[in-house]
């Protein structure tokens, strides 16, 4: 398609894919941006005035006929920045105000969609199979078909090509369930059918489970089950990562530069790019990895018990760096305050992902209608279970507990899974803390439990 711009520009009709695709890509994050452009923020003055100096308030058809290269774009492909842009701002916006609430660090509202930063995408709307159906081949193939015209004025010389349809041809991971968008990532390779998440299959079990969430173990219940990430195949990862992000270091050393940025500013190499690509793209790996395993453990968790203990963590305090500690007879000086170790702790931490298994089974007990204690985390692990007595000393080490009163031992975070799963059927502080989380319209409640063994439960529905 050529530009009203550019006179002299020629039009252009292609089949082949590449070009197709990016074509629908660019178009779909142009009028994306043409969107954005009309948000406000707060200046200096706590006035709101537009996120940019050039703000687009063309309607679709206008967009169109401006931008001829766009004419010929479905309209259900071309309309769906509208409700994705707002999508993405509000929830921004709400995201913003939760975290100031909190007192944490709200963050940027989002931004334009870069062409060199971001990834290709775009997204159609299905609207009760005008656009974007999906034709199944067999069991694990299909395509998805997207139709669309050239508009009068913007066809070929002979009149040919007025409709297409861009064939995709996708390979199923699942069953297709009705869906009400297609979004595809051109960069990718991907196609995601949007649609709403099933309830979680379930039968009542009348059993209850601790969990507890750490290192060695990435988690640990109280029947003595032990969930590991897989730490070779995430270690060669990293390894990958770091000399990636060592050839980066040369390279910024070599030219000179100060820092990172002005490296950037200065005019960073192909290479150098590539690997930041490389670098992106297996972050992305192991994040893939970390939340395959979490979504497995945890809907295993949810279809074997009614209700699910943990520990209500603070996990931003417990990820801070440790305060400097002054040497009182060298002033100036600074005595060591194992900053070093915790840094490798939070690295640890990190990778192993506590946050995402308590965001997990808060979201699919609400699903599955079951329930979620979130308990006081106060010396789970350093209590002992079989007397209750606490004393640091009965660590012995990060994975060995043995208690110094009684003689117990046990696994650290099978011991911590018991406490916690005790303290859940234990009257609870007033506090935020410990409280609990109802599924969607049900409650389970535990009447005459034994420590760390299955309880009965009744089902009440709340209208």
């Amino acid at each position: 398609m050529s530009d009203n711009d550019d006179p002299g520009s020629a039009r252009l009709y292609s089949k082949d894919p590449d070009q197709v695709m990016t074509w629908l890509c660019d178009a779909w994050r142009t009028r994306f941006n043409q969107l954005r452009s009309r948000r406000k923020k707060y200046g200096p003055n706590k006035k709101l005035q537009p996120i940019t100096d050039r703000v687009d308030e063309r309607t679709h058809a206008q967009a169109r006929h401006d931008c001829s290269w766009m004419a010929a774009v479905p309209s259900l492909l071309l309309n769906s920045p509208e409700k994705l842009e707002k999508q993405d701002w509000y929830a921004a916006v709400k995201r913003r105000k939760t975290l100031r609430g909190k007192h944490l660090d709200p963050g940027r509202m989002p931004r334009f969609k870069s062409r060199r930063k971001s990834d290709l995408t775009f997204a159609c709307w299905y609207d009760d199979g005008r656009n974007a159906r999906f034709v199944k081949y067999n069991r694990h193939h299909g395509a998805v078909i997207i139709n669309g015209q050239n508009p009068t004025g913007y066809r070929h010389e002979d009149d040919t090509g007025v409709r297409f349809s861009i064939v995709i041809r996708v390979r199923l991971s699942q069953p297709i369930r009705d869906y009400s968008s297609v979004r595809v990532n051109w960069t990718r390779r991907e196609l995601v059918f949007v649609n709403d998440p099933l309830p979680i299959r379930r039968s009542r079990t009348a059993k209850a489970v601790g969990v507890d969430r750490g290192c060695v173990h990435n988690m640990a219940d109280s029947d003595g089950h032990y969930y590991d990430l897989p730490k070779a195949k995430l270690k060669r990862i990293d390894g990958e990562i770091r000399r990636r992000q060592k050839a980066q270091a040369r390279a910024i050393r070599l030219s000179e530069a100060s820092s990172w940025k002005a490296y950037r500013m200065k005019g960073a190499s192909k290479r150098f790019r590539q690997r930041e690509q490389e670098i992106r793209s297996l972050y992305a790996k192991a994040h893939r990895i970390i939340d395959d395993c979490q979504q497995k453990w945890t809907t295993s968790l949810i279809r074997d018990y009614d209700l699910i203990a943990i520990e209500d963590l603070n996990l931003r305090g417990m990820g801070r760096k440790p305060q400097p500690k002054p040497d009182p007879l060298h002033p100036g000086r600074y005595l060591s305050n194992g900053r070093a170790a915790k840094r490798g702790l939070n690295r640890t931490m990190r990778t192993a992902g506590m946050g995402g298994i308590g965001f997990l089974l808060e979201y699919k007990t609400k699903l599955a209608g079951s329930l979620l204690l979130k308990v006081n985390p106060a010396y789970t692990s350093q209590t002992c279970y079989a007397c209750k007595y606490v004393a640091k000393e009965n660590r012995e080490s990060q994975a060995v507990f043995h208690c110094v009163n009684c003689g117990h031992e046990d696994n650290a975070d099978h011991n911590a899974a018991l406490n916690i799963l005790d303290r859940a059927f234990q009257p609870q502080p007033s506090t935020g803390r410990g409280t609990a989380r109802r599924g969607s319209g049900t409650l389970v409640s535990p009447e005459g439990t034994s420590r760390g063994r299955a309880v009965s439960t009744k089902r009440e529905t709340t209208h």
